[in-house]
């Protein structure tokens, strides 16, 4: 019963590490698909937001155009990276921006067409490929929720990464907290899931995950990246009795993706059954200064929800000089001597002074593993020893033993010299004793003085004459008396 019980702990132990941090144990098969996936964060200035990318390449990632949009334009004193963890092919990796392209009707008042294209590191190979779903009815099984936590930025480590599932059904209270969401429905999705905030003085409050993810043939896409909350009873994420978050869905701006990056994306067309030439360049969602008159008044929040963290808190990063962005546009290309490899051999040589995340797990493991075999080596030596001291037969010629025999039978005990044998000692043969040197002393014992001792009453005086000649036979080495055997020389 024990070792099964330990056999137990062990695995919900074993599970616990490998999967990490804020993961469920309900949704193995589906959250093994999401840690595949490659996700990413942006860096503004060498502190980190709570924008989150859909990272489509090792090229190209989009996030919310609020995060990057001032309202007027892009900020062109901010300097932007984007950190990508280590799913798919275990190497995290960062690149500073070379380009924003917001959407051409991108509205900043109601976020309509919520979103924009990131690109970084233009001359390096692209090697791996998120899938990206160009339906936004699919079939999903569920839809997730997804957040990646980076635990160090400087030394490009990740602690994981955190994950909610929602039904593909309506939610009917998504409509009532947006008329806009209402009449955008096929372009967005929408959840009441929240997460911890990673930087320490946001920690009271729970923030939206930063990406959503279809789960359809055993495979997860990626369907949209955040772009507000609405909130009702209060007016942030800290305070508010309804709350519902939503998510641009990518699948109608398609087109106008695949003409921004010059190059087509990852789609499993078996699948999704999509003609891509049908998708228009121009799509947009419909956009017109909505009234929430229907009962239910609700507060929109969006953009970097750590923009007012104070210099030096949270994750800071050294990140070198800043990249000019251009204001006047929302296509910007700019230049910079050091993005793409010379960020990748830096990623690697920081990676190089630690451990990374899959290391801290094997080591865990192998320290569990060796405690936990050292505690079945202790527990079998405990039973073997118990077992040995149980069966333990005490040898006749003990003292300890004939302390037991005075104790127990009468008259044992009686006065007269201490001539009991000690431990080691034996009987002597019949046979000639082997060792001569020693007779001498076992003659001149009194051997007469230990049957001689206050005999019970009970006990016959022919039976008590009968002890004394064989023990003094024995003694001796003579021949007893009424023996018929001769005695042996």
């Amino acid at each position: 019963m024990k070792l099964e019980y330990y056999s137990a702990l062990f695995s919900i132990l074993l599970v616990n590490l490998v999967d990490g941090k804020g993961q469920r144990l309900d949704r193995r098969d589906n959250a093994d698909l999401l840690s595949v996936i490659k996700g990413g964060v942006l860096v503004a200035d060498g502190k980190l937001t709570s924008c989150e990318l859909a990272v489509i390449d090792c090229r190209a990632s989009i996030t919310a155009a609020s995060c990057l949009h001032t309202g007027t334009g892009l900020n062109p004193d901010l300097k932007y990276q984007v950190y990508l963890d280590d799913g798919l092919d275990g190497i995290p990796v960062h690149y500073n921006v070379d380009s924003i392209t917001v959407h051409p009707s991108y509205n900043p008042a109601n976020h309509v067409n919520d979103f924009a294209i990131i690109q970084y590191n233009p001359n390096g190979t692209i090697s791996w490929q998120n899938s990206i779903s160009p339906k936004y009815d699919a079939n999903w099984e569920e839809i997730g929720f997804l957040r990646v936590a980076p635990s160090n930025l400087e030394k490009d480590r990740w602690e994981g990464f955190t994950y909610e599932f929602s039904p593909a059904s309506h939610d009917n209270k998504c409509d009532d907290m947006s008329e806009m969401y209402a009449m955008n429905s096929k372009d967005m999705k929408c959840t009441n899931w929240t997460t911890e905030a990673l930087a320490p003085e946001f920690n009271i409050c729970g923030i939206p995950l930063g990406t959503a993810y279809g789960i359809a043939n055993n495979n997860a896409y990626i369907i949209g990246t955040y772009s507000y909350s609405a909130v009702s009873g209060g007016d942030t994420m800290c305070s508010y009795t309804e709350h519902r978050s939503y998510y641009t869905t990518l699948a109608n701006y398609m087109a106008f993706i695949t003409k921004t990056l010059g190059r087509d994306l990852l789609i499993e067309n078996d699948f999704f059954k999509v003609n891509m030439s049908a998708l228009s360049v121009d799509y947009k969602m419909v956009d017109r200064d909505f009234i929430e008159d229907n009962g239910l008044k609700s507060t929109k929040i969006a953009g970097d929800f750590y923009k007012d963290q104070k210099p030096g808190i949270g994750l800071d990063l050294n990140v070198g000089e800043s990249v000019p962005l251009d204001s006047d546009t929302s296509d910007v290309d700019v230049s910079s001597d050091d993005h793409a490899e010379s960020s990748k051999q830096e990623v690697e040589t920081e990676s190089s002074s630690g451990l990374s995340n899959r290391e801290t797990v094997i080591v865990a493991v192998c320290v569990t593993l060796g405690a936990l075999t050292i505690i079945c080596v202790f527990l079998l030596y405990v039973f073997w020893y118990r077992k040995r001291k149980r069966n333990t037969k005490y040898p006749i010629g003990q003292a300890e033993y004939q302390d037991m025999l005075e104790s127990t039978i009468g008259g044992a005990s009686a006065h007269g010299p201490d001539i009991r044998p000690d431990s080691a000692f034996e009987l002597p043969s019949l046979l000639p004793d082997p060792r001569p040197h020693q007779m001498p002393l076992m003659r001149e014992l009194n051997t007469q003085s230990i049957y001689h001792a206050e005999m019970p009453p009970e006990y016959d005086e022919g039976v008590e004459q009968m002890l004394v000649r064989v023990s003094s036979a024995v003694y001796k080495n003579e021949p007893n008396p009424e023996s018929t055997t001769p005695p042996k020389n």
